[in-house]
């Protein structure tokens, strides 16, 4: 095999498929001991990277980071700069911390031992999978991505690997999160089998994007950016956050970007009930300005039917007001209502209630100033790291996460399709629908292709 110095001087730029990435075990895979920490490196550090990269690890102690990954150069530069001031305040001196435009270089280095992924849905996956072949914990930002194969495939590598996934949904770390499932899991609600899951779809009322083709900037590798999605013209559009949020061939918007989230929490509460088949009915459209460059399904209204009696009825915020407020005395854009044959509590990012009115003064024993989470945003990276250390069980494991990504999935199958979709939970695949498969299984653009 090339190293890859001589790899990156080849004129004809391989794949990064076509290069099988050894599985090194890092030396953290069994903690190195109580005073040492995790040295990470920080991959897509937009926005939503820089500020997870700031809340979850920059002002922990378990944690050291010393790089930084993004296509854009500026990114970069700004969030290696981020990190060397924040250690700087820390009373830590010269601080060094390397930037990257490819993140396999990043993976090369033996010494970093985790890395967190917050780049477009579409790379998530494939840059999981290289980081765990690489020998690195995995914290992946939400939703999962993509492919259902690659889905299974990152699971393999890490049980092969016995290396460990965080996933970006922050509310597992939150206190009342944590009571609330202590009374689902121990059936203070009684049989559970309903629950409404909903989350923001999106609005027509954003940056809308527009096909308008530009020059690329100097400042962005932009075929790296489209990576694994299929060729397309430059705009800036294209690449802005709401671009990648909701064209298509970048992720299925906002049914697993905040989908994830709430359903989630369905998971966390019930996975037990969940892993056998089920059956999907939806409806729902792309509802955007004329002209947009928007095409994902923004407005759905999705009932699963699980085999054992379990019906969820997943939709987007706009459509579940009604339902919901039957039963709780607030709203939120997201939540997860759990219905019991003993009473019902709801969940959400920033709120919580229940029909038993014990278990709903435990629940609420949060401060709500500020959305009452100030002292538990920070933690999700903590939690990782007892993990990572042997302080925990994992409280967020790859199956949990696939779990709730492929309900996602599945409902947009059944509204692209117009049909009910039938889950096999055992194959992993839809039952019955190679156009189905095909939807949940994206072909990727040579040379950006997941292989070894």
């Amino acid at each position: 095999m090339s190293t890859r110095r001589s790899f990156l001087k080849t004129a004809t730029y391989a794949s990064i498929a076509t290069i099988a990435l050894p599985t090194i075990l890092p030396s953290c895979v069994k903690w190195k001991g109580a005073n040492d920490r995790l040295l990470i490196g920080h991959i897509g550090v937009g926005s939503r990277g820089s500020a997870e990269m700031k809340s979850y690890f920059l002002p922990h102690e378990d944690f050291r980071i010393v790089a930084v990954s993004d296509v854009f150069k500026s990114r970069r530069d700004a969030a290696a700069q981020i990190v060397k001031d924040g250690y700087l305040q820390q009373g830590i001196q010269n601080p060094v911390v390397d930037s990257y435009n490819d993140y396999r270089e990043m993976l090369d280095r033996k010494d970093i031992d985790m890395v967190a992924i917050t780049t477009p849905d579409h790379w998530h996956l494939p840059v999981a999978i290289h980081a765990v072949q690489s020998g690195k914990h995995v914290h992946v930002n939400k939703p999962l991505g993509l492919s259902v194969d690659y889905m299974k495939k990152l699971k393999g590598e890490l049980n092969r690997a016995n290396l460990h996934f965080n996933y970006g949904t922050q509310q597992r770390s939150y206190a009342f999160m944590k009571k609330a499932m202590e009374y689902i899991h121990g059936g203070a609600l009684g049989d559970i089998n309903e629950v409404v899951v909903w989350a923001p779809g999106g609005g027509t009322n954003r940056h809308i994007g527009y096909h308008k083709t530009m020059d690329v900037p100097a400042d962005l590798d932009y075929d790296r950016w489209l990576g694994p999605a299929p060729d397309a013209p430059y705009t800036a559009d294209r690449v802005h956050r709401d671009g990648s949020f909701f064209i298509n061939d970048y992720s299925i918007g906002f049914l697993g970007g905040w989908g994830a989230h709430p359903l989630d929490v369905l998971v966390w509460g019930l996975k037990d009930r969940m892993r056998g088949d089920y059956s999907v009915e939806a409806s729902g459209e792309a509802k955007w300005p004329e002209g947009s460059l928007f095409d994902n399904i923004n407005i759905w209204d999705s009932r699963l039917s699980f085999k054992n009696g379990l019906q969820v009825h997943f939709v987007s915020q706009d459509l579940a007001k009604n339902e919901v407020m039957k039963y709780q005395t607030d709203y939120r854009q997201n939540g997860t209502l759990f219905i019991g044959s003993k009473g019902w509590m709801t969940l959400s990012r920033t709120y919580a209630e229940c029909s038993i009115p014990g278990i709903n003064e435990a629940i609420n024993n949060f401060p709500k100033k500020n959305f009452g989470l100030d002292g538990d945003r920070g933690t999700h990276g903590q939690e990782f790291a007892k993990i990572i250390r042997g302080d925990s069980d994992s409280y967020m494991d790859i199956d949990d996460a696939i779990l709730a990504d492929v309900i996602s999935h599945n409902t947009n199958v059944a509204i692209r399709l117009n049909k009910e979709v039938k889950w096999d939970a055992t194959g992993m695949k839809i039952k019955d629908s190679i156009e189905g498969n095909q939807l949940i299984n994206r072909a990727h653009r040579a040379p950006f292709v997941v292989s070894g």
